[in-house]
């Protein structure tokens, strides 16, 4: 093989290799690309699932309070209520006594 031959098979193998790293350079800026790519996509949803995750921890916030509330109504009228039933209570036993002062108290009759 002549030098011009050999010189000719370098330049060849030389341009092959040349445009092989412009490709595989390609293919990484391209994959470096995509990468970019999902990672910004990834920081805009873990944003996302940030925010509606405060979202419901200030639902849940809120309706824990309404429940708190709701709770504290509903012993007021539990308690109101306890207390209206020990008037009527009073006043039964009274209304029974009075009966008994009047007409006597009837004997029962055992079973």
């Amino acid at each position: 093989m002549s030098a011009e031959e050999r010189f000719t098979k370098i330049e060849n193998l030389l341009r092959a290799l040349t445009e092989s790293q412009v490709h595989f350079q390609a293919q990484a800026e391209a994959r470096h690309a995509k990468a970019d790519a999902e990672m910004a996509e990834l920081r805009q949803l873990h944003k996302d699932s940030d925010a509606r995750l405060d979202h419901h921890i200030e639902f849940v916030g809120k309706a824990m309070i309404r429940l708190g509330t709701n709770i504290d109504k509903l012993t007021l009228q539990v308690d109101r209520t306890a207390a209206a039933q020990e008037v009527t209570e009073q006043q039964l036993q009274k209304f029974i006594s009075d009966v008994d002062d009047r007409f006597g108290k009837l004997e029962r009759k055992k079973p």
